[in-house]
């Protein structure tokens, strides 16, 4: 599991605005926007949210979701699906840190950018 202090909040409020109905949500996810949630005129959502230690996207966390997340056995964070895949660790803090550590640009073709297949 992971730890709390790691976790964020996302809140969308429509209790004074016309909010987005499940039919609207629906629309909206035809034309592949698939992360649209209803949220209806007078309601108000507090849904968690995870940031992945490697890219730093941040996750809606879903309730519904049977499988673990996943969570880099090196650095013992949180991960999402696809840099999970990828299978190696590099953290986005260890990129910051080199960049803001140092005079120079990183190229694209710098270790701490290239991920290995």
């Amino acid at each position: 599991m992971f730890k709390r202090k790691r976790e964020g909040v996302l809140i969308v409020d429509h209790t004074f605005s016309p909010g987005i109905s499940e039919a609207e949500a629906m629309k909206m996810r035809s034309y592949g926007h698939n992360n649209i949630m209803a949220v209806p005129e007078g309601t108000k959502l507090e849904i968690g949210t995870l940031t992945c230690a490697h890219c730093g996207t941040v996750v809606i966390k879903n309730p519904k979701r049977i499988r673990e997340r996943g969570r880099c056995s090196k650095c013992d964070h949180f991960i999402c699906d696809p840099c999970e895949a990828l299978g190696d660790c590099r953290p986005i803090q260890a990129l910051a840190d080199a960049v803001v550590g140092s005079d120079k640009h990183l190229s694209p073709t710098s270790p701490l950018l290239i991920r290995s297949k």
